[in-house]
C-alpha cells in the first residue's frame, strides 16, 4: 500500500474526464462528484432530469477519498447538541432522515456490480470512563 492512499483507492485508476468546453443547458448542475454530488446525480438522473456534475479534480478522490468510506447514522454525541438545538423531535427527524438515506445507499449498492463493495457490519458506541458514559 502507497503511503497517503487510501487502500480502497490504491492501485486504482479513475477515468479521467474532459473538460467543459462549452456551455451546456441543463436542469441540475451538482458541484463535486463525491459519494454525495454522485448519489445525489444518480437520483435525480432517475427520475428523468438532465443532471450535469462538475469535478474540479477526480471524482471521488477529494474529500470522498480520504474519508473512511463509511455510511453510519451512529454520530454519537451529535444527538445530544441536535436536542438542545431543535428538541427530541428534530434529533428523531435528523435520525429518520439518515436511516432512510443509509438504506437508500444500501439499495443502490445492491444494484451495482458487486454490491459496489458495500459491506454491512455492525456499529458501537462505547464509552472510557463513566463521564463518556454519562
Amino acid at each position: 500500500m502507497r503511503s497517503g492512499i487510501a487502500f480502497w483507492l490504491d492501485g486504482v485508476e479513475a477515468p479521467i474526464y474532459a473538460p467543459l468546453e462549452m456551455d451546456k443547458n441543463v436542469d441540475v448542475a451538482i458541484v463535486g462528484g463525491g459519494q454525495v454530488g454522485l448519489h445525489c446525480a444518480r437520483r435525480l438522473a432517475g427520475s428523468g432530469l438532465d443532471v450535469l456534475v462538475l469535478e474540479a479534480r477526480r471524482v471521488g478522490q477529494q474529500a470522498t477519498g480520504r474519508s473512511t468510506a463509511k455510511v453510519t447514522v451512529q454520530h454519537g454525541r451529535k444527538y445530544g447538541s441536535l436536542i438542545n438545538a431543535f428538541g427530541g423531535e428534530g434529533a428523531r427527524i435528523y435520525a429518520h432522515t439518515n436511516m432512510s438515506a443509509m438504506q437508500e445507499i444500501a439499495r443502490l449498492a445492491r444494484d451495482m456490480p458487486d454490491q459496489a463493495g458495500l459491506e454491512e457490519r455492525s456499529a458501537y458506541v462505547y464509552a472510557t470512563d463513566e463521564s463518556q458514559a454519562e
